[in-house]
């Protein structure tokens, strides 16, 4: 009666964790013929604890696909800048004039804070529409209050409406054109822009 022969040997490259180099099986007397340098021989049951580590440390790792890829803002740093430049600017005069009650107006001091605050949440171009908004109609209530000193100071608020809503023109542009580039979805558009459905 023939003996049986044991094909339970693995030929492996010495320093392979993985077990990819790994061929066989063979008999221990083939893969004593074969074995190169470099190389060593190793059991079935050595193989397949070798390929069941393997098997955990991959599933252990997030696959890329399931990693959350954090996308670049789509607006300009410039713009971003200058919106955070607004937001604080408007917060110190809106305090200053709740402070300063008895000369200045609080309910004004109130909104400028607000419109302020809002500069932190609503990072997008309509932001310069609410600042030209609210400058103009700064402007207009100075120039018709009929003192000397708040009539010039209009002239300088008309300056800076029309100084904002030029900016606002500027960075649309340039953010549609990037937009139309990369054709990005209305939804993902919204999703962006957290001013695109309460501003207007």
């Amino acid at each position: 009666m023939m003996q049986e022969l044991d094909f339970s040997y693995y030929v492996v490259t010495e320093n392979d964790v993985s077990g990819e180099s790994a061929h066989g099986p063979y008999t221990m007397t083939e893969a004593e013929n074969i074995l190169q340098v470099d190389e060593k021989i190793i059991t079935r049951e050595e193989f397949q604890t070798i390929k069941q580590q393997v098997v955990s440390v991959k599933s252990d790792t997030p696959n890329l696909s399931e990693v959350p890829v954090k996308t670049a803002s789509p607006y300009p740093e410039k713009m971003l800048r200058e919106i955070r430049s607004w937001g604080i600017l408007l917060l110190i005069l809106g305090v200053i004039q709740v402070v300063s009650s008895e000369f200045l107006s609080s309910t004004w001091g109130l909104l400028l804070i607000v419109v302020g605050l809002a500069s932190f949440y609503f990072r997008s171009p309509a932001m310069f529409v609410v600042y030209g908004t609210t400058l103009s109609w700064a402007a207009v209530s100075n120039a018709l209050s009929g003192a000397g000193t708040w009539g010039i100071f209009s002239v300088f608020q008309i300056f800076f409406a029309l100084l904002t809503f030029r900016q606002y023109f500027q960075f649309r542009s340039k953010i549609m054109v990037s937009q139309s580039a990369l054709e990005s979805s209305r939804e993902e558009r919204f999703r962006c822009d957290k001013a695109a459905k309460p501003v207007p």
